[in-house]
């Protein structure tokens, strides 16, 4: 399995070309689709895409670990964390490739 990277310019691109939109309009429409993502998510609401996933915010609880570069026990506060849940879909298709 080859690690590649889409940008969201890729995208863009991409979604310009099978929509036939000039890719200005298309930037257009994809950063305010992130913008309203984005802001839905920091005032906690849930984001269901239905055939994509769910978008919501999870409370995390603080635990203890051990810093990488310092190698030096810290600890880790509750906190809150974005988190994606795909849709069955998705988890099909990428078993499947």
């Amino acid at each position: 399995m080859r690690d590649t990277t889409k940008t969201k310019m890729d995208l863009i691109n991409e979604v310009a070309e099978s929509t036939g939109f000039p890719k200005k309009d298309t930037s257009v429409v994809v950063n305010a689709f992130i913008d309203a993502l984005v802001g839905t998510i920091a005032r906690h609401e849930r984001v269901e895409i239905r055939g994509f996933g769910v978008f919501k915010v999870k409370s995390r609880k603080g635990r203890s670990a051990i810093n990488p570069r310092t190698k030096q026990m810290m600890n880790i506060p509750d906190h809150l964390a974005p988190t994606f849940k795909p849709a069955r879909f998705i988890k099909e298709s990428v078993k499947k490739n």
